[in-house]
């Protein structure tokens, strides 16, 4: 009797839907994104190479980025991107590693308001102008 409900073609179907959610909740797929950029100030963040992924968790979200551009104007504290999804209204901390120019980097720090994102140099002085500057960010956030 338990032999024949286990091979119960309706069962094996049902199972089957119940893994495939299982596996999809616990293995979310990797997606690619491409934020905005912005800086702080009448500082400027352009020609910007990208790359970065994120996972949407459910309540939380997990993103890698790593981006490179070129700083202009006047030299001022932020670089700003878009997050892919929004977080909620207070800051979180992202691991962060800052590039300020010609090979150059150094611990920085990364928060997630709403939006956008935010990249400090660790020291909190005014990035470099010039080719070179960003970040590579990691890390997870709540969703708003």
């Amino acid at each position: 009797m338990l032999q024949r409900a286990y091979h119960n073609d309706s069962d094996s179907n049902e199972v089957r839907k119940w893994r495939e959610a299982v596996v999809k909740e616990l293995n979310p797929p990797v997606l690619p994104w491409v934020p905005v950029y912005s800086a702080s100030g009448a500082m400027t963040f352009t020609s910007v190479t990208t790359t970065g992924y994120y996972i949407d968790w459910g309540r939380v979200v997990e993103i890698f980025i790593d981006l490179t551009g070129t700083t202009g104007g006047v030299a001022d504290l932020e670089i700003r991107f878009t997050v892919p999804i929004i977080g909620v209204a207070w800051i979180t901390s992202l691991n962060c590693l800052a590039k300020n120019g010609a090979g150059t980097a150094e611990a920085g720090s990364c928060i997630v308001v709403g939006s956008t994102a935010t990249v400090y140099r660790t020291t909190v002085t005014a990035w470099g102008l010039g080719a070179g500057r960003g970040a590579i960010i990691s890390g997870r956030y709540l969703k708003g």
